[in-house]
Parts: structure tokens; sequence; C-alpha cells
């Protein structure tokens, strides 16, 4: 019996093989992304290095920083926690490998995500080369390792499911693998009340039944997220109570780079009048305006020029999404469905990777130089190398010491003053930090750090020379990193006179 020809001339097995040899070589474009990234020997200088040494390290956050009174991290991630650890139990790697996976494998779940939304898969790695171009820093947010990126990723795959799509999803699997996803966030990433985002945005384009039975929806997965840890009202307590801190506790000027206000790459405006004046006159409706990830993606933007998270973890891969209908819509109706589709996908393929693999100004080995410098001293001789002794404390008015010492020595029995972020800092210690932050470093600002320190305890700075407090003796320990030590012979309150 002979193939029946389509629409577009081919028979359909002729089409199959067409949509196959497609997808595959939209997949190897989108794996080998992040394959081509690590090669170069990237390693983000941010909390995934101290995730990994978590896990190296077998400890519990509690156990490696001094935290504020009533304050514990051991439930913020604890899906990521747990998923480093078993890859440290299956190949005893160590941190700088489980940073790779963590990079690695975080990117490719995001790259992977939007094939979800659209029937032709070339539409999706328009759109990517189109966000990375525009928004660079998207590309960069997404190489750091950390679990924000799997909430960004079934965000993309929530938008799939709960507006028209290639497949019709009836609503009971619709339910389920909403509350699946959302509890896998919930657990891995935490953060489950910025699910009320996309909730809202369905709301606010009218499409109200759909944003109530997300909203049950997410509900539903934020309980039985929470119900993975055991605990799983403590869980829920614990976000509500680590949001208010973060956003609480210091002034906006000195808050992690993701909290503070986003400069908006001025394409990014653009991209999306362009795009809606397209579909306004495409369809000759108002109504383009309503569709949820549009709102969202607007949304996203003005928050962004607030806090600048919700621009790169909620609005961008909306807008992504977005555009990847719109291209899907518009390929579908101007490039045949043949062979031709071939070459011109894998050209597409080859410029998005390029564009992301790229060592454009040496973004992915700027930090490797760094790195390097960081000295491999053995314990017994950390002293006159100027690490801290045994169960000693590190003092610093910065966060990056915290994650480059924790990253190359998991194993040591130090603890951290500042770890992770401020706001969870002890009641003694936060205050100093932000005279720091204020003032810089003077003996004024360090005197009440360094009359809590005893022998093994070290204050840590960066600094392009050796700082200029000779109430400690200095030691050089790599990657811009200076530690200050007690003069010999002095301790406690007696040192910082």
């Amino acid at each position: 019996m002979n193939d029946v020809a389509q629409p577009g001339g081919l028979p359909p097995k002729a089409s199959s093989r067409i949509d196959l040899l497609i997808l595959l070589i939209v997949l190897a474009a989108l794996l080998l992304i992040p394959l081509l990234i690590m090669a170069t020997g990237y390693t983000p200088l941010d909390d995934v290095m101290a995730n990994a040494a978590l896990a190296v390290s077998g400890k519990a956050w509690d156990d490696i920083m001094l935290l504020r009174q009533g304050v514990s991290l051991n439930m913020h991630n604890p899906g990521w926690d747990i998923l480093l650890r078993g890859m440290f139990a299956v190949t005893g790697s160590g941190p700088c490998v489980l940073v790779g996976f963590a990079v690695a494998g975080m990117m490719a779940v995001f790259l992977l995500s939007g094939l979800s939304s659209v029937r032709r898969p070339e539409a999706w790695l328009s759109a990517l080369l189109v966000g990375f171009i525009a928004e660079p820093d998207f590309l960069i947010r997404i190489t750091l390792g950390r679990p924000f990126i799997l909430t960004s990723a079934v965000l993309v795959l929530v938008l799939a499911l709960w507006t028209t799509g290639p497949v019709i999803i009836s609503r009971r699997v619709r339910y389920a693998v909403t509350i699946l996803c959302v509890a896998l966030s919930s657990w891995i990433h935490g953060s489950w009340y910025l699910f009320a985002l996309p909730v809202l945005a369905f709301l606010l384009s009218g499409r109200l039944r759909d944003g109530i039975e997300l909203g049950i929806c997410c509900m539903a997965g934020t309980f039985l997220g929470g119900t993975l840890t055991g605990h799983p009202v403590v869980f829920i307590l614990h976000h509500i109570r680590h949001f208010g801190l973060s956003f609480g506790m210091l002034p906006r000027d000195f808050m992690v780079g993701e909290f503070k206000a986003y400069s908006l790459s001025p394409e990014i405006p653009i991209i999306m009048v362009a795009g809606l004046g397209w579909l306004g006159m495409r369809n000759r409706t108002w109504r383009v305006f309503l569709d949820p990830a549009a709102v969202l993606m607007i949304a996203g933007l003005l928050m962004g020029l607030s806090v600048s998270r919700l621009w790169l973890d909620w609005g961008m891969p909306a807008m992504l999404f977005w555009l990847a209908r719109l291209f899907d819509g518009e390929f579908a109706k101007r490039i045949p469905a043949g062979w031709l589709r071939l070459p011109l996908v894998a050209g597409l393929g080859v410029v998005l990777v390029l564009a992301c693999a790229v060592d454009s100004r040496h973004r992915w080995t700027e930090r490797i130089r760094l790195l390097a410098s960081v000295g491999t001293v053995e314990t017994d001789s950390s002293l006159a190398k100027g690490l801290p002794g045994k169960d000693g404390i590190i003092y610093s008015g910065s966060v990056y010491a915290f994650n480059l010492l924790f990253y190359r020595y998991p194993n040591e029995s130090w603890r951290y003053a500042v770890g992770r972020e401020p706001a969870i800092m002890r009641d003694e210690d936060f205050p100093v930090f932000v005279r720091i932050l204020r003032e810089g470093y003077n003996v004024t600002t360090v005197r009440p750090w360094v009359e809590r320190m005893q022998v093994n305890d070290r204050l840590v700075i960066f600094l392009e020379g050796q700082p200029d407090l000779p109430i400690l003796e200095w030691a050089y320990i790599g990657t811009g990193l200076w530690a200050g030590r007690l003069p010999q012979g002095k301790n406690g309150p007696s040192a910082g006179k």
C-alpha cells in the first residue's frame, strides 16, 4: 500500500523521518552547549561551589556557618543537598566534579524544557538564540549550577501544559504533571511562594478557572515537596521567614546582586513590542495581550526593575516560551515540512552553539586563573600560610570568601561567620558586616571581630594588596584573599589594643 502524501507534499514515513532527524539535531545542539562550556574549565564563583563542598563534607549547613538564633539552612534546598550527596556517594568525586555535574545538568534541563511547547523544535532554538543575544546575562545565569534553574524549567513546562499547545492534554494529566513538577521544584529549590507569579498571570489574563486550578495544583505540589523532607510545615515556614530576612535586613544597595534592580538590555522591550505588534496586526485583536505567558513576561520585566531575579528567573523564561510559540506558528506557515528544514535547522543549531560556547570576552575562562591560584596547603602548616587552625572561625566582609575557601577545603573544621547570605548571620556579627560594607575595612570597623578572635581564627579580605591593618599579621592565600591572624601572644579582647 502506497503512502499518502501530506499537505507539504511528503508521504507520512518521509515526514516522520525528517521530524526525527530534526529532533536529533536539536537535541545534539542543546546538549552540546553545556558540555562545550564546561570543557573550557568554567567554574562559576557562586553558591554551587558551597553546595558541592557541603556534599563532600558530609556536614549540615548549621555545622559550617555561625547563624542567627532560630535560623537553620537545612530546609533551604533539601532536595538539592540530597542529590549532590548522592552523586558524591556514587562517584566519590570531589567538589570540582560535582560543580560540573550541577552546572551542565541544570543548564541541560532548562535548554530541553522548551521542546514541550512547540511543534517544530527549531522554534525553541530560535527563541533561545534571540534571548541569549538580547540578554547575555541570562545565559550566564543558567550556567550557575543552582536549583533555581530547575524552577525556571518547570515554569516553561507549566506554561506549555496550561496554554494551548501542539498536544491536547487532559485536565487530569495536566493536574498530575503540574503537582509533581512543582513538588520537585519546591523540594530541590524551595522558594515555593514564587509560583504565585504564573498563577496571577493566568488570573490577570482572564483565565480565571485555569488560574484557580493552577493555584490549587501549586499548593498541592508545595505541600508534597515539603512532605519529602519529612517536615512539611517546618519547610513551608522556613521559606516564609527566609524571605522576610532576605529583604528585611540589609539596605537594598548591600544586597546580593539578584535582589537588586536589574539594568535591562534595551533590546528586550523592542523584541516584546515587535512581537506583540506583529501578533496584533496578524490576528487583528488586542487579546494577544491576554496570553498568560505575555502577561508574565511583561510583569517580570517591570518587577525586574526592582528585583533582578524576578526578571531573569521568571520573566525571561516566560518570554522565551512566548517567542518560541510565536516562531512555531510562523515557521509552520512559511517553511514547508520538507527536506529543506534539515539544513536550516542544522545551521541554526551551529549558530546557537557557537553563540553560547565561544569564550567571548573570557566569560567562561576568566575564573580559571583565579581558582588555580588558591593554595592547597596541608593543615599542619596552615598557620604559617595564613589558613585557620583547627576549629577556627573565618570572619569576612564577603560571601565569596566563604564559597572559595569552603570549596577548596570542604573537610576542614573551620566555621564561617559570613556564608551564603548576610541576612542569616549572628546578631553580633551582622552590624560589623554592614559597617564594613558602608565604610570599608579599617581598624575601627573590624575591631569587634578582632576582639573576638582566637589564635586559630582568621579575618579574610579581598584586596589587590596587603591590607593596611597592622593590628593583625597578614598572609596571602590566593585568589585575591588575604588572611589576617592575631599577633603572636595576643588573644581575644586584648588583640585589638
